[in-house]
């Protein structure tokens, strides 16, 4: 579960991938709100050679990594409310507002493991080449190293980390892999690596045509998905074992959308018991003019919060949802996909809910527990 959630305190920043002497406010979301601030044996043993990710039917392959270390000594670091992915590295945000340098070196998602330690990538996609920059990287707790995790062991693979979730006492990292050249061959499975088994679990393919499935939430005993094929989109959602279900909370029942997205980015809470999406609202002539954040109960689809998150014409669009409680996350991309902006908190859980603005750029996950590495820690280059 996602405990560390306090409160964010509204500070200026100034540090590596921050936003200098930005100023974070808390307001209450009633009309549009304007926030103004400036595969199976993936790896070995520890201590030994990192693997290959491979397929479930052969064995695993040698792949040479190289990994850069850092000799800081190994020090506990603050609990972090958030972790921040950006282009300077991975930043820890703390319910006083205080940030801890984690990772240096550009990522692009970072995901704790609920152990203390962190799971990252400096390149995440559909298709290749991904050999030696999809890998996906683990830091883990009390260690000042980071060590490949999942490695590629095809030229035209590549890997996107999602989640690591605690799963009957395993943890399971589950994450998609592409193949294929090009977007017009390219197919996507997707799968979990089982740290305690070291074994990887083939759920199945994910997305259409020319496209893929992302993200992939993983919440209770569902998992959630928002797949793609070509002009089409809409949600899946299957049981841990990769079968198809019924959620009575899907606003597609089953359907999908065609020519623009109606909703994505569906997003299930660490127990399951409730999702979220973005919603895109038009007006009397059908042209989209809002996006809703909407909470809903999973077993009944009754909704329990709807909070406007972006007008038209501002520059940036909802790329995707972290949930636990009242506490949302919503990380916005510029709309020419050159970066992140500052993510929203987003808090419903009181009579008017508030959006407050974190004052680091980047794709924002809420922590799970403590992060104990030596940081920071330098990110490898491929």
């Amino acid at each position: 579960m996602r405990r560390w959630m306090l409160a964010l305190v509204a500070v200026g920043v100034v540090a590596a991938g921050c936003s200098a002497g930005s100023v974070t406010t808390t307001t209450p979301v009633t009309t549009p709100v304007t926030v103004t601030t400036p595969d199976t044996q993936p790896t070995s043993p520890p201590g030994t050679t990192p693997g290959a990710e491979t397929s479930v039917t052969t064995s695993s392959t040698i792949a040479p990594v190289e990994t850069t270390t850092s000799s800081a000594p190994v020090v506990p670091r603050p609990a972090a409310t958030l972790m921040i992915a950006n282009d300077a590295g991975v930043f820890g945000f703390a319910s006083d507002g205080s940030v801890t340098e984690l990772v240096t070196g550009p990522v692009v998602l970072a995901v704790d493991d609920a152990r203390g330690g962190v799971f990252f990538q400096i390149r995440r996609g559909r298709f290749g080449p991904g050999t030696g920059t999809s890998v996906v990287w683990w830091i883990r707790s009390g260690s000042d190293t980071a060590e490949a995790f999942l490695v590629p062991s095809e030229p035209d693979h590549v890997l996107s980390l999602h989640d690591a979730v605690e799963i009957e006492g395993s943890l399971r990292v589950f994450y998609t892999r592409g193949e294929g050249s090009n977007i017009e061959d390219m197919a996507e499975t997707l799968r979990y690596y089982d740290v305690e088994a070291r074994a990887v679990t083939v759920l199945g393919g994910v997305g259409g045509w020319e496209s893929g499935s992302d993200p992939v939430s993983i919440g209770g005993d569902t998992i959630a998905m928002t797949w793609y094929a070509e002009i089409f989109n809409g949600f899946t959602f299957w049981d841990l074992g990769g079968d198809e279900i019924a959620v009575a909370a899907d606003p597609y029942a089953g359907d999908f959308c065609e020519d623009r997205q109606c909703e994505w980015a569906v997003e299930l809470a660490p127990d399951g018991a409730t999702l979220a999406y973005f919603q895109q609202v038009d007006d009397e002539a059908g042209f989209p003019v809002n996006t809703d954040l909407v909470v809903v109960e999973s077993s009944t689809g009754a909704e329990l919060a709807r909070v406007q998150v972006k007008g038209e014409q501002e520059g940036w669009f909802a790329e995707s949802i972290d949930l636990d409680g009242s506490l949302a996350v919503v990380n916005r991309e510029s709309v020419s996909r050159d970066g992140f902006l500052e993510p929203w908190m987003v808090d419903f859980g009181g009579p008017t809910p508030t959006i407050t603005e974190v004052p680091i750029t980047g794709r924002a996950r809420l922590a799970r527990a403590p992060v104990d590495i030596g940081a920071p820690v330098a990110a490898p280059r491929p």
